[in-house]
């Protein structure tokens, strides 16, 4: 899918555009990214840690596609990337798998 498809069906906000991307891979571990070029991740936020902390650990592994919280402020610092936000990156994530399976 483009970004372009991806911020329609999350219903994003676009912090920051970059060039045409095809999506094809879904990360939220910045531990587990495994094709870069074509990942999106999700910072996803938790009682116990903010997934905007590994922005930049998914960007210097070579993701160039974000979903955020609508209040990273921070979007700058990942030159040449997509940043879409979201009001919850979490029901962003399920609207997306949602969207997936009726496909």
């Amino acid at each position: 899918m483009s970004v372009e498809q991806l911020s329609s069906i999350i219903g994003a906000d676009w912090l920051q555009q970059a060039g045409p991307q095809h999506i094809s891979q879904l990360v939220y571990d910045s531990r587990r990214i495994s094709a870069p070029v074509q990942s999106v991740f999700f910072a996803l936020r938790t009682n116990a840690a903010d997934g905007a902390s590994y922005l930049s650990d998914a960007y210097k592994a070579g993701v160039r596609c974000f979903v955020v919280h609508a209040d990273f402020s921070e979007a700058n610092t990942l030159p040449d990337a997509h940043v879409l936000a979201v009001a919850d990156t979490l029901l962003a994530l399920q609207q997306l798998a949602r969207w997936q399976r009726e496909q």
